[in-house]
């Protein structure tokens, strides 16, 4: 069998990062195996992949200067509510947000153009 080439999958025991360890280690015959990274490698996730997990909390702009050696790949799962709190939760401006996309709706409207496609049972 050819050598396989290493994925590096930094968030792996988040529902992404996790998902995709899962499906490198479901197919052996694939050619990639995953190094799986979080920040808690004792954590029951990092257990439940069954594969070594890593461990390295750095941020998100250090990330980007490591080009992980030995890595053929990467999958970055970064934890964008903690890492981008301020941009996740911030204020959007409505008139910023309706000039790129003027069929914008507020909920409401929406609900009143779609309600009947919602199948209540």
């Amino acid at each position: 069998m050819a050598e396989q080439k290493v994925i590096a999958v930094v968030g792996a025991t988040g529902a992404q990062g996790g998902g995709l360890v899962r499906a490198i280690a479901a197919d052996p015959g694939g050619g990639f195996v995953a190094r799986a990274i979080t920040r808690d490698p004792s954590s029951d996730a990092a257990k439940a992949l069954g594969e070594e997990v890593r461990y390295n909390d750095v941020d998100p702009d250090m990330y980007r200067g490591f080009g992980f050696p030995g890595a053929d790949e990467m999958g970055n799962m970064f934890q964008w509510k903690r890492d981008f709190e301020a941009e996740y939760v911030g204020a959007r401006d409505l008139e910023v947000a309706r000039s790129l996309d003027p069929e914008l709706k507020d909920f409401d409207a929406w609900l009143a153009d779609n309600a009947a496609l919602i199948p209540i049972s």
